[in-house]
């Protein structure tokens, strides 16, 4: 489980070539942070292009 979601933030950036450590138990806790950082990028980026685009509909209208 924990190399698939290290493998799956990779795959989701568009990353065609990954290295996966001999030694998969050093990767757990990168893979979960590594899993919500981006989830949380995600969500950040979401948020401003919705509070950016009510801005500009408030302004042209």
């Amino acid at each position: 489980m924990t190399t698939a979601k290290y493998l799956s933030v990779f795959a989701r950036l568009g990353v065609q070539t990954v290295a996966v450590p001999y030694d998969i138990t050093q990767i757990s806790r990168l893979a979960e942070d590594l899993d919500s950082s981006f989830s949380k990028m995600l969500l950040l980026t979401a948020s401003l292009s919705t509070d950016h685009g009510e801005r500009i509909l408030k302004r042209s209208g």
